[in-house]
Formats: structure tokens, sequence, C-alpha cells
């Protein structure tokens, strides 16, 4: 192997290892600013004046005049087979 080749090949490795972190920096910064944006959205303060989730109430939110009906059929036809004893 040509002792230039092996040398441009050498500075070209060190390069590279010295410019990845500033090109990773700019990327993991974007993406903090992403995380940043998106917990701000589901987030909340609480009694205390420290940040928290913001979760859904344990109830339905209705007006008076709301009605629900819930209801389910079962429709059951039970048989007895291949169960004669020997």
């Amino acid at each position: 192997m040509n002792p230039n080749k092996l040398k441009m090949g050498l500075v070209a490795i060190f390069l590279f290892l010295i410019t990845l972190p500033i090109f990773t920096e700019v990327n993991i910064e974007s993406r903090v600013l992403q995380l940043e944006n998106q917990m701000s959205q589901i987030g909340t303060k609480n009694a205390m004046q420290t940040y928290g989730a913001n979760m859904a109430a344990d109830r339905l939110k209705t007006q008076e005049q709301e009605w629900f009906v819930f209801g389910e059929a079962l429709y059951w036809h039970a048989r007895i087979s291949g169960s004669s004893p020997c």
C-alpha cells in the first residue's frame, strides 16, 4: 500500500471523527427541543406549582340532559356430546 494513500486515509478518518460530534450535537439539540415541546403540551402544574402529567378526569363530563344506554345480549345454547361414560 502506498504511504501517501495511508496518510490521506488516516487524515480523512481523523477529520471525520472530529466533525462527528458537531453534527450529532445539532441533531440532539433539535430532538431535545421537540421533546420539550411535546412535554409542554401534555404537562400541567399541580397545587404545589411543580410540573406533572395532565391526566384525564375519572368521570365523564356530562350535562344533566344526556342519557347513556348500554346493553349486552348473550345467547347460549348448551349441548352435551361426546361425554358418554365408557
